[in-house]
């Protein structure tokens, strides 16, 4: 069977703001497009939760452009501005509260500060982004499990308000899977199976057809 590719998050690329999202603190959107800053506070999180057809999917495929704008200011004895892109995979839905969420399997994809990110997973591939300069394009192979979140969370390590910036975009969960068939069509196979059967079943034969000898 033929298999198909769709992406199982929705507002990907945040045209209708953070509509689809669940927002912990303040994720600004300008020109469609995920912001996190310390204007809006010391902590700000994003995060969505994708079911998946666990019978069906191939593989899953998790995709975005990321533009670091994170301050370089670090006061001693303290810790740069950060952003932090992680996968929760699991069996049961995730849940309406990052703090309280559930989940089985937790996967570090971004850690990221001025200098970029030093602790990129095993399959990452990290590309120039269509988005243009100042954006990086990262792609990462993530476990097919019946419930994934995607989830960025930007902390405000210096304490200096209004000095770091970081956006998000295009964030695609991608699922390459074989689609089930439906009711209908398995309905009408099943019926054209059936009707294939009774043409090809041997008929009565005509009496005196054969010669038995003679009489």
């Amino acid at each position: 069977m033929p298999v198909q590719a769709v992406n199982l998050l929705l507002n990907s690329g945040f045209p209708e703001g953070t509509a689809g999202w669940t927002v912990e603190g303040t994720v600004f959107n300008t020109g469609a497009v995920a912001v996190f800053s310390d204007q809006g506070g010391e902590r700000a999180i994003l995060f969505q939760t994708a079911g998946v057809p666990v019978d069906t999917t191939l593989s899953l495929v998790l995709s975005f452009d990321f533009l670091n704008a994170l301050s370089p200011t670090v006061p001693v004895g303290g810790t740069p501005d950060s952003l932090f892109a992680s996968s929760f995979s699991g069996s049961v839905p995730f849940g309406g509260s990052f703090a309280g969420g559930v989940f089985e399997v937790a996967t570090g994809v971004l850690d990221a500060d001025f200098r970029g990110s030093a602790n990129l997973p095993p399959g990452m591939i990290v590309s120039a982004s269509p988005k243009g300069a100042g954006w990086t394009h990262y792609r990462l192979p993530i476990p097919v499990t019946s419930f994934v979140t995607i989830a960025f969370e930007f902390i405000d390590g210096n304490g200096v308000a209004g000095d770091s910036v970081a956006a998000v975009d295009n964030v695609v969960l991608e699922a390459v899977f074989i689609p089930e068939p439906s009711i209908p069509v398995t309905l009408l196979g099943v019926l054209g199976a059936a009707a294939l059967r009774r043409r090809r079943r041997p008929g009565p034969v005509p009496h005196g057809l054969f010669f038995h000898g003679p009489p």
